[in-house]
């Protein structure tokens, strides 16, 4: 790798990652405390089931706008995607999106955790000012 890429990459590895799992956790959190009102009510139609944010996406442009929430159902590991657009009927897409979806998932937030921790134990090798090769 080249030094600037290096640079980057451990830079995105230890920042990047606590920033975007802090995100995730606080939307989590967020949503527990207020759901959105559309997605209560079609959460509702599934009361045995609990529902974990683990999406969303906002667009506006212009006179136009979309708001979508994903949502994941526990234990049946179903996924549902709620979608407003421009403040008419929500529209629900279903999926399953089984074990193998969930585990997978977890790995790669495992493996982006450990990175992120592999980075913060060994700062980077930063040669001297005294050893460096000066340049005539």
């Amino acid at each position: 790798m080249t030094d600037p890429l290096a640079r980057w990459f451990r830079f995105l590895c230890k920042f990047g990652v606590p920033v975007i799992l802090a995100l995730f956790v606080g939307s989590l959190l967020s949503d527990r405390l207020s759901r959105w009102p559309v997605a209560t009510s079609v959460l509702s139609r599934y009361p045995d089931q609990t529902a974990a944010l683990v999406g969303f996406r906002y667009h506006v442009g212009g006179n136009n706008s979309t708001r979508s929430e994903t949502y994941l159902l526990f234990p049946s590991l179903q996924s549902l995607e709620i979608t407003v657009v421009n403040g008419a009927q929500p529209m629900v897409r279903e999926s399953a999106h089984g074990l193998l979806g969930v585990t997978a998932t977890l790995l790669w937030v495992a493996v982006a955790i450990g990175l992120s921790l592999w980075h913060w134990r060994h700062p980077a090798e930063v040669t001297p000012p005294n050893q460096r090769l000066e340049r005539p």
